[in-house]
């Protein structure tokens, strides 16, 4: 199998940085490039909203911020990529992107749920793994690339 584009779900989560180190050690030696999603939903931000301050204006901050560390996170690494954000569901928007970008692997990091919360919503990384059938790889915290 040839990997040339990694998808990897990117937001503000250690796991999530994880995945990202993980896959950029991948990347290199193979010469593959990283798509990194980030699906942005804007209820979660609603406690952000200030006078003067729209869902926009939160959006592009949060997509600039996100940028800033991903960036920092590559820098001289050589390894191609490119930030796309997206609104929507995260599995199916991470299922949609796959297809759009013929990703060859897919990677992403675990978060840790609550036992009400994983009983209710389930696992998006689980989830994941059961709606794609492209290969795919969850990092949790404190994994790191050799």
């Amino acid at each position: 199998m040839s990997v040339r584009t990694i998808l990897v779900g990117v937001d503000d989560s250690p796991g999530s940085l994880a995945a990202l180190r993980w896959a950029a050690g991948l990347a290199g030696p193979l010469r593959a490039s990283l798509v990194l999603l980030h699906v942005y939903e804007p209820l979660a931000h609603v406690d952000e909203l200030q006078p003067g301050v729209d869902l926009r204006m939160l959006r592009e901050r949060t997509e600039a911020a996100l940028q800033g560390v991903c960036t920092a996170e590559l820098q001289g690494r050589g390894v191609e990529h490119r930030l796309v954000v997206r609104e929507g569901m995260p599995l199916d928007v991470l299922v949609d992107v796959a297809d759009e970008v013929s990703a060859d692997l897919i990677v992403v990091g675990a978060r840790r749920l609550g036992r009400m919360e994983a009983l209710l919503l389930g696992s998006t990384s689980s989830r994941l793994a059961q709606r794609t059938r492209r290969p795919v790889v969850v990092l949790h915290q404190g994994a790191e690339a050799h």
